[in-house]
């Protein structure tokens, strides 16, 4: 049976999973479960930050479990950009109307 080609994402996923071995005593296995099954290719970028003794406590659980508390902290991540974007939105049309306050002012005067 011929070994197929890993991605990109996956390649680097695979040399995360290496890192977080030795950490957590955890095998490769459980973290490539916790990767392709339960959680996703781009979860070892929201590990990156996370203090080591998070992903320790994290890595005691199943690969389910431990997946759930990331999409947990993903779902903050998201709010917390879509809250922003809101923000954004707001700003920018206080910018208009005070423009247009600016600008009646001036026509005023």
């Amino acid at each position: 049976m011929a070994r197929r080609e890993l991605t990109p994402p996956e390649r680097a996923a695979l040399e995360w999973m290496s890192k977080y071995v030795e950490l957590t005593g955890r095998t490769i296995e459980w973290w490539w479960q916790f990767i392709t099954e339960w959680a996703h290719l781009s979860m070892p970028l929201l590990l990156k930050n996370m203090p080591e003794e998070e992903v320790k406590k994290m890595a005691q659980l199943e690969p389910f479990e431990a997946a759930k508390i990331m999409y947990e902290k993903l779902a903050t991540i998201l709010r917390g950009r879509e809250r922003i974007v809101e923000l954004a939105e707001e700003l920018a049309n206080a910018k208009v109307e005070l423009e247009t306050c600016k600008r009646d002012c001036f026509n005023f005067f």
